[in-house]
């Protein structure tokens, strides 16, 4: 229901011109050296992806991995060790004769972490087990089960399950992983060679990035406006907003130090372009003077009617709940209230309980302002301690 008069408008637009400041604005050039840009223009000659492949031969090769069970007859310190092997002896003839090697262990192996799940020791690559295990294990053929094999730990009996790895990657498999190495160990060399270079050279001739994206060839590319406070792509870098308003760019219009960025990015940059810091045009920020002043206004306003409420309470001509009918506003019986309660507007509780206690049950009434610009009317009714 508020009107906002254009001399009200005006008044705050100009008292406030602080608030409507467009902030300064920058564009910069800049050139960038990135290891993945370089890697992209490095072609890889075939003598140098075999020389390498012969070098990474070992690294190619995957070991042989071994999936096996066993049954483990521990040897006393005062046991008889012929009879352990006799042991040994024959469960492996039980075997032979169609038992079931994970049955017998779970029943016999005295290998507390295998036992119980039929002797399975998982995958087995060689150097894991003792020499003769080992041994023993890799001169299997998949589902053979071993002689007795004696080791400091007892005697064994060895099922090999499954076989894999044990291959060499060929050339043609590593030729993608083997071409990118080298194109990264290119790209290294070079991106130091050419920093050093663009630092040399856009300190030489510092009015501009010209000569030096003509001499390395590379390209010259401008960001967007920024701030001092915000920016996008290589402006979103506090680092690069800082550089960009510093004496040396801003004022002296001269190309930056050389300017160390992640992902192995090093960018040189130049002033483009500054705007100033200057006020937004009245027509921009009419509609949000206009909504200010209406809350300010409605703040007021609601203040105002609020207390001529109050007082006709305090006054005992009207009672709460004839107001409410009368305004047709919204009676909220909140209840006993806890100091601590979460479910009441803040600042209402402390309202509430900075009140006098009632007397012979005499109401007691207080108004105050909220946040978002509303007043409100409490009644205090009763207090429990």
């Amino acid at each position: 229901t508020i009107e906002i008069s254009e001399q009200a408008v005006t008044d705050y637009y100009n008292t406030q011109s602080a608030i409507f400041m467009e902030p300064a604005k920058v564009k910069l050039d800049y050139i960038e050296l990135s290891l993945e840009s370089l890697k992209q223009k490095i072609e890889v000659s075939e003598d140098k992806i075999v020389a390498r492949y012969e070098q990474m031969r070992d690294q190619l090769t995957q070991p042989e991995v071994r999936s096996a069970s066993h049954i483990l007859l521990t040897v006393a310190d005062d046991a008889d060790d012929d009879k352990v092997k006799q042991k040994i002896i024959e469960l492996k003839n039980r075997i032979n004769q169609g038992e079931d090697f994970s049955t017998l262990a779970r029943d016999f192996s005295q290998d507390p972490g295998s036992a119980e799940d039929g002797g399975n020791l998982g995958d087995i690559e060689p150097g894991f087990m003792v020499k003769p295990f080992e041994k023993a294990l890799f001169d299997l053929a998949v589902d053979q089960v071993s002689d007795p094999v004696k080791t400091q730990f007892g005697w064994h009996l060895i099922k090999l399950h499954s076989v894999s790895g044990g291959g060499t990657r060929s050339l043609d498999q590593a030729r993608d992983e083997i071409e990118q190495e080298l194109k990264i160990d290119l790209a290294e060399s070079q991106i130091y060679d050419m920093t050093e270079s663009l630092a040399s050279i856009g300190y030489e001739q510092s009015s501009s990035l010209l000569p030096a994206a003509q001499q390395l060839d590379l390209k010259v590319q401008t960001t967007d406006w920024f701030t001092r406070t915000s920016g996008e792509g290589l402006a979103a870098q506090e680092k690069i907003r800082q550089i960009a308003f510093s004496d040396q760019v801003l004022n002296q219009q001269l190309n930056s130090e050389i300017i160390e960025l992640s992902d192995n990015r090093v960018v040189i940059v130049h002033l483009n372009k500054h705007k100033p810091a200057e006020q937004r045009p009245l027509d921009t920020v009419r509609e949000s003077i206009i909504t200010t002043l209406k809350k300010k206004k409605g703040r007021e306003l609601a203040e105002q009617e609020g207390k001529k409420v109050l007082s006709s309470l305090q006054s005992g001509s009207d009672t709460l709940d004839a107001l409410s009918e009368k305004l047709s506003i919204p009676l909220v019986d909140i209840g006993f209230v806890k100091r601590n309660s979460v479910s009441v507007d803040k600042g209402l509780l402390n309202a509430a309980f900075r009140l006098a206690k009632p007397v012979a049950d005499k109401m007691v009434f207080d108004g105050l302002s909220l946040n978002n610009g509303d007043y409100t009317i409490i009644e205090l009714s009763k207090v429990r301690v």
